[in-house]
């Protein structure tokens, strides 16, 4: 069973190879990068999920990705162009408190769901949210998911 810790932990590790896709994917078509790794974090625990459980731990953190996470975000960019660098920190920091409120309603509505043995969680992803990708993106998706040791 996931901890937020070990989320935590993997999404720390992971962030540097994952950081300019996820981003990407966040800006072009909505997708959340926590849900993202959390999604990836479970392939690589041989943890499958189907489409409606992805939609289900999407529809976990919508609310308060919507209401509080990207608002603050949007505020963080702007922010970037006209604080001094050390409030520019400051907001960078809290950001990240944010994100492990986010982490921690993925966590909490994956520990209810009963993930399979068998499947594709990349596929399931991108069901879920029908998302149709360049062929691009998708390769450097298929990259980021079947990895299973980190650089």
């Amino acid at each position: 069973m996931i901890s937020l810790a070990t989320f935590v932990a993997y999404c720390q590790q992971r962030w540097p190879q994952a950081q300019a896709l996820a981003l990407a994917l966040q800006q072009q078509h909505g997708l959340e990068p926590n849900l993202l790794l959390l999604v990836c974090w479970a392939e690589q625990q041989r943890q499958f999920l189907d489409s409606e459980q992805i939609r289900l731990l999407d529809n976990a953190q919508r609310q308060w990705a919507t209401q509080m996470l990207q608002p603050y975000r949007q505020l963080r960019q702007l922010g970037k162009q006209h604080l001094p660098e050390a409030d520019y920190q400051q907001m960078l920091a809290l950001e990240l408190t944010l994100e492990k409120r986010s982490q921690h309603l993925l966590v909490r509505a994956l520990q209810r769901l009963q993930p399979s043995p068998q499947g594709d969680n990349l596929a399931a992803l991108l069901a879920a949210l029908n998302l149709q990708l360049p062929a691009s993106q998708h390769q450097q998706l298929q990259q980021l998911f079947y990895r299973t040791e980190l650089p």
